[in-house]
């Protein structure tokens, strides 16, 4: 069963069971999916779309539909629209609050963050942390990106799309030697290919 399939088949009992809340393994006994950490990634990736609201019992979260599962609406306004252009615009490189402030004209810090934070819980920014710059994200556009693994360079926030084949091998790894379960919005650290030949 594909991830898209799996989607709909979560929404659907959700939809059906409206007034309950539910762990990934209720989920799973009620759809039939693949395993408990696959489910798990689905329900992260509705909640960051904000379709889902989850609510922490001691380990477990339990999920349920946010809204009729209909995405909230984001900001409408033209600073908005700015941001929005400006991310995208910048695809393919990490950037932070300040440098999107640089990029907007006339854009507060209070206002840049607000955005950001709609964009990110709506699931069109990753977070990705550097060490130099603070808090930076990343566009996530293309419509497989939550559904792998990232590697940013740490000198010129290039970023890139780790394939899925290699995503699962890295979560089969992770697991094995720690028995934590990976999450796809990770950003893995290192020095690009160019900034190398550089000898920065």
């Amino acid at each position: 069963m594909s991830k898209v399939t799996s989607r709909e088949r979560i929404l659907g009992f959700l939809r059906d069971n409206p007034d309950g809340k539910y762990s990934a393994d209720d989920i799973l006994a009620g759809t039939g999916g693949k395993s408990v950490s696959f489910v798990r990634n689905v329900m992260t990736d509705l909640y960051k779309e904000r379709l889902v609201i989850r609510e922490r019992r001691g380990h477990t979260f339990f999920y349920s539909l946010c809204g009729k599962g209909k995405r909230p609406g984001g900001y409408s306004t033209r600073q908005g629209t700015a941001v929005r252009q400006f991310v995208k615009d910048h695809a393919g490189h990490s950037f932070s609050a300040d440098e999107v402030m640089a990029g907007v004209e006339g854009l507060s810090r209070a206002t840049a963050y607000r955005i950001i934070n709609t964009l990110e819980e709506e699931g069109i920014l990753i977070r990705t942390n550097d060490q130099r710059r603070g808090k930076t994200w990343q566009y996530a556009g293309r419509d497989d990106c939550r559904e792998h693994l990232h590697i940013e360079c740490e000198r010129c926030g290039r970023v890139e799309h780790i394939d899925i084949s290699s995503t699962m091998k890295i979560h089969d790894l992770v697991g094995e030697a720690t028995g934590y379960e990976a999450l796809n919005d990770t950003v893995i650290k290192g020095i690009c290919p160019e900034c190398r030949g550089k000898g920065e």
